[in-house]
């Protein structure tokens, strides 16, 4: 009985440690009225998300991805929205680019738009009823640490409200200082 239980964790340590999760990597530059967002996700959870694989081998190769260009751009589209209030701002995307890395191949498109508003703010959705488990880690203008979104999440990119409000603040915190009367 020891034997088998010894064995049945030692199963299930490998099967724990063979799994990697599914991740995928979002950049997002905001300036004035326009976004730009730069997804890399890899081939593997590609494969999963649209049928590339043109000989059913299952391996995805890059050729296969550029002759799916236009599934991949349409899938970056829908999988990152961009919303001004209640009002979608339309991006466009880019090229499919091929990323190599030492453990995944990653597939990396860049999506730009223009969306103006007081609040903008980014929606994932590509795993959403797919794989829950899936994360995105969104990185605002390469600032701080990424935050991690998971299918059907949001993040605010830009509150310009809020922006608004701290320099009001700011102003008229260094106008009192300024002014010695306590």
């Amino acid at each position: 009985k020891q034997r088998l239980l010894l064995f049945c964790l030692a199963l299930l340590a490998c099967v724990a440690g063979a799994h990697t999760g599914s991740t995928a990597y979002i950049d997002v530059t905001t300036a004035q009225d326009t976004v730009s967002a730069t997804w890399r996700i890899s081939l593997r959870d590609l494969d999963l998300l649209v049928d590339l694989d043109a000989d059913k081998n299952g391996t995805l190769t890059w050729d296969e991805v550029r002759a799916g260009t236009g599934a991949v751009q349409t899938l970056a589209t829908r999988a990152l929205t961009v919303t001004a209030g209640n009002d979608p701002c339309a991006l466009s995307a880019h090229t499919p680019e091929l990323s190599k890395n030492p453990e995944h191949d990653f597939v990396v498109v860049t999506l730009q738009g223009t969306c103006s508003g007081s609040t903008v703010q980014l929606t994932y959705s590509a795993f959403a009823g797919i794989d829950e488990n899936h994360r995105a880690l969104v990185r605002i203008n390469d600032s701080g640490e990424p935050q991690v979104l998971a299918p059907r999440a949001s993040v605010v990119l830009v509150n310009e409200d809020a922006l608004h409000s701290f320099g009001q603040f700011y102003r008229e915190g260094i106008g009192h200082i300024l002014s010695g009367i306590d």
